[in-house]
């Protein structure tokens, strides 16, 4: 079986379950042509509850190593044959890069028990974050900035208060905070708070990095290089669009010379909690933290939430705008690095959406 076939398959929710042996959907996957496919598994609540990859003969001895490290850890997997692919299941404990962080978790009180109607989002091999209380519990297979870089960014803007002391590598606890975020909010709403994100932002943007944080940045992430990527993955799925990604990242011109600000790195809606009647916000996820040009954070909301109320907060925040060119770049440089996240998420239409999101960046780049 192709990856393509593959995909095809692990998207009907029947045959995943019968592969997975419990009543499950594709919530997330993870591509590696010829190597791997691993999903992120929802129950029928939409509760991410485990995580089950095909591994093509080449990565076969990953399972045998998965297996006895969650078994010393107490926790199973299972693993059966599909013509040429190994099929490996498990709990979220098990997850094959996080199980020994979130045993460590575990073991230092950091996290205690919990279900799936707490985990607030799953990303596998990457990702576990999960509610405790009033606490967020983040477990991550990358190690991070580190917390000095938190506890600078507490210091400017309002964001979820770091509780850890920053010891355990890839674990962190944050204060939960708000209980919603502007994705999830109706219009007005949107518009009226999108206003005290935009001022938030500009206070980030003036914060003066000291030189050992910024050392600690990764660069941003290349839209070009990112765009070409995921053509590269296209390549064994759908040809046709990987033809037209690489088109589209020719079409995107380099960033104009602009001073760099710490930037949030990932801006979008759903990094802004807030509370359902409220008017705070907070500014929240930093993991992609880095030195950008402003136009970059802008851009990256805008390309979500065409909210023109956050740039009037920015302004009078005492933020200064882009040019309109810079931010035109930003918004198609943050619509090319998503534009892959249909396949991602496990949707089942898919092709028919990063289509839509190739045209929408063309649109921009007029």
């Amino acid at each position: 079986m192709n990856t393509e076939q593959l995909v095809s398959r692990v998207l009907d929710p029947d045959w995943l379950s019968d592969q997975a042996g419990r009543s499950v959907r594709a919530a997330r996957l993870r591509i590696k042509p010829r190597t791997s496919l691993v999903v992120g598994l929802d129950d029928a609540a939409g509760h991410p509850v485990g995580w089950l990859r095909f591994l093509w003969p080449i990565s076969h001895n990953k399972a045998a190593r998965t297996s006895q490290e969650a078994g010393e850890l107490g926790v199973e997997t299972s693993e059966h044959e599909l013509g040429e692919l190994l099929v490996q299941t498990g709990p979220l404990p098990a997850d094959p890069k996080l199980l020994t962080r979130i045993a460590a978790a575990t073991a230092s009180g950091k996290l205690g028990g919990w279900e799936a109607s707490q985990v607030l989002r799953y990303n596998p091999l990457r990702r576990l974050v999960i509610r405790d209380g009033m606490r967020v519990v983040r477990v991550a297979a990358e190690d991070g900035h580190g917390i000095g870089l938190d506890r600078f960014i507490e210091g400017v803007v309002d964001a979820p208060a770091r509780l850890d002391d920053g010891t355990q590598a890839g674990i962190s606890v944050q204060a939960f905070t708000g209980g919603a975020n502007l994705e999830e909010l109706p219009g007005p709403d949107q518009q009226r708070l999108s206003h005290a994100a935009g001022a938030q932002l500009a206070r980030l943007h003036a914060a003066p990095v000291p030189a050992d944080l910024a050392q600690s940045l990764d660069p941003c992430t290349d839209p070009v290089q990112q765009g070409l990527a995921h053509a590269a993955l296209l390549d064994e799925l759908a040809p046709d669009l990987a033809e037209r990604m690489r088109r589209v990242a020719a079409e995107l011109p380099g960033v104009a010379s602009a001073m760099p600000v710490l930037s949030h790195g990932d801006l979008s809606p759903d990094q802004v909690l807030t509370t359902h009647d409220g008017d705070t916000v907070w500014l929240t996820d930093f993991d992609r933290a880095c030195l950008a040009p402003r136009a970059v954070d802008l851009g990256s909301f805008l390309s979500v939430l065409d909210a023109g109320t956050l740039l009037d907060g920015y302004r009078d925040g005492g933020g200064q705008l882009p040019p309109r060119d810079q931010l035109r770049w930003a918004v198609a440089a943050s619509l090319v690095l998503r534009a892959a996240d249909p396949l991602r998420r496990a949707s089942r239409a898919w092709e028919q959406e990063i289509s839509a999101n190739l045209d929408r960046i063309m649109e921009v780049l007029k």
